[in-house]
């Protein structure tokens, strides 16, 4: 008993031992080299480096679950267990699970694509799958999109046929403005250009504009009025206070020139 025991640990056990000693050294190396890889990668921000990182995670459990697949079969092998009966039952199952899970697959794919490419990142704020917020989460599955109302959405990586990314290092605050026909176009022209003025002059080109207010028109008319815009290029964080800003100083100066709006 004791020499079948004996003979046993050193043949089969011996070799199901090196199986798994391999196996979690394989292991180790891929987790130890992909943190290395990651680490030593200059990124020039937070938000690449995260993006990074979840790819990295998305490599380590592929590869994971190939070792663990090999180790297994290795294992079974030298137990004398017929595996391919297993492997037959297994592609079988397989090809059921692959077959309820096409969406699954499909949205690990296309964030696969949408982490490499880096489309948007975190604090961006987009428009996916008709909805549109400021992405709060990524995984490569989904994507959390937080609306104005606070609302939280969360969009599967597959339904991002089209993405507008509206804060892309820059955005453009626009205003219109439609005025009364029956005012003097000169008289409208300097008004616009003393919005401008005041607007740079509050602002200043450090306070986040990045270009001087352009005055763009006329846009558009009609038989009773006519339409004007006011833009400007700004940073995306300070869009929505600066568009704010513009309506009140077009306001003030509406009022003071004693102007009519439409």
């Amino acid at each position: 008993m004791m020499r079948g025991i004996a003979a046993w640990w050193l043949t089969t056990g011996l070799r199901i031992t090196v199986i798994l000693m391999v196996a979690g050294v394989t292991w180790y190396a891929v987790q130890t080299w992909l943190e290395r890889l990651v680490m030593r990668v200059p990124f020039d921000s937070d938000d690449r480096r995260e993006r990074a990182r979840t790819l990295a995670r998305a490599v380590r459990a592929v590869l994971g679950a190939v070792i663990v697949a090999a180790a297994t079969l290795s294992i079974l092998s030298a137990l004398n267990i017929p595996v391919g009966p297993l492997l037959a039952s297994a592609g079988i199952t397989g090809l059921a699970i692959a077959v309820g899970s096409q969406a699954l697959v499909r949205d690990f794919v296309a964030g696969v694509f949408i982490l490499a490419e880096g489309q948007f990142s975190l604090g961006d704020v987009i428009r996916a799958a008709g909805v549109t917020g400021t992405v709060e989460r990524i995984t490569m599955r989904t994507v959390w999109l937080r609306d104005q109302q606070g609302q939280v959405h969360v969009v599967p990586n597959s339904a991002i046929t089209v993405m507008s990314n509206l804060t892309r290092e820059w955005s453009r605050g626009v205003l219109r403005l439609t005025f009364a026909l029956d005012h003097d176009l000169r008289e409208i022209q300097r008004a616009l250009e003393a919005m401008a003025d005041r607007l740079t002059l509050q602002e200043g080109l450090f306070g986040g504009f990045l270009e001087p207010p352009l005055v763009v028109g006329p846009v558009d008319f009609t038989a009773k009025a006519v339409s004007f815009e006011l833009t400007v290029k700004v940073l995306p964080a300070q869009l929505h206070t600066l568009e704010r800003r513009m309506r009140l100083v077009a306001l003030e100066v509406v009022r003071e020139r004693e102007l009519s709006l439409v």
